[in-house]
């Protein structure tokens, strides 16, 4: 169920010298967040955003590069259903906050619970 965790650092030497070094995790892949729509509607940002997605054993963690040091902007659970549009429409007939990013080959929901922890729900890959 657990998919990843989203952790924001400011400074990008700190994953080689904390991640891989003292936690043992391995780099699966680095992308810049650039989609205005994305940052503006998730993170409440414009700035754009490197991040790395690491991997230790079945743990998954999403680094945010945030150098300004605005610690609280990017952390977030990501979780893996069978069934992600009826936990998310379900989330939004309670009346939380929802939003829906349809890519080309996806669609990811994000849902807050009404203290602002941010939950991205996806698809279970097979």
């Amino acid at each position: 169920m657990l998919h990843h965790v989203g952790v924001t650092i400011i400074e990008p030497a700190e994953i080689q010298n904390f991640y891989e070094s003292v936690l043992h995790f391995r780099q699966l892949k680095q992308f810049t967040l650039d989609s205005e729509e994305v940052l503006h509607s998730i993170f409440s940002t414009d700035r754009q955003t490197e991040v790395y997605m690491m991997e230790q054993q079945d743990l998954k963690l999403e680094l945010f590069i945030d150098p300004k040091g605005e610690r609280g902007r990017y952390p977030h659970l990501c979780l893996a259903y069978d069934n992600p549009d009826e936990v998310s429409d379900h989330a939004h007939q309670l009346g939380y906050r929802r939003w829906i990013k349809k890519g080309p080959n996806r669609i990811t929901h994000f849902i807050w619970d009404k203290s602002g922890n941010l939950f991205e729900i996806k698809n279970k890959e097979a």
